[in-house]
Formats: structure tokens, sequence, C-alpha cells
């Protein structure tokens, strides 16, 4: 769960965390605009990837539409306003 990656990071001491998406492909027929990403120009599900500053995973997302962009996946999920809080 995102909440326990967070208390785990804050307890890990970790300055600031790496936010990163990523598309992966899947194969659907072109008619599937949801999952059409303008940036990658292909299908694909959108997966947003909390890591510690060394580069380890601390949080995977569930997938969105390739068509959802970064941001408004991190705001989906929660990540933006949990990091904004002051206790993060």
């Amino acid at each position: 769960r995102l909440d326990q990656a967070l208390r785990a990071a804050r307890r890990a001491g970790y300055p600031y965390l790496i936010m990163d998406g990523t598309l992966i492909p899947i194969d659907r027929v072109a008619a599937d605009r949801p999952y059409y990403s303008g940036k990658h120009k292909k299908l694909g599900m959108n997966i947003q990837v909390l890591a510690a500053p060394d580069g380890t995973p601390l949080w995977t997302s569930g997938s969105l539409p390739g068509s959802v962009h970064d941001l408004q996946a991190a705001r989906i999920w929660g990540i933006t306003r949990r990091l904004q809080s002051p206790d993060w």
C-alpha cells in the first residue's frame, strides 16, 4: 500500500522520493482510444512507481489507461496529496 511505503520512506529518513510513470504496451484494437498514449504513440497501460533515492522501488500503482498523463495518474492514486501533507 502507498501509505505503508511512505511511512517506511519517512522512517528510513529519505530526503526525497523518485516518482516515475511508465507505459506498459498492450495488444488492443486501435479503437480503444483511452489506452492510446499520444506521448508514446502506442496503446498501453500507465503504471506509477515510487522509488527510494537509490532507485529501489517502494510502491507500484495499479494500471490506468495509457491516455492518462503521469501527473494525472499521481493525482488519481493520491500520491501528490499525500506528499504535500506535513507528515509525509
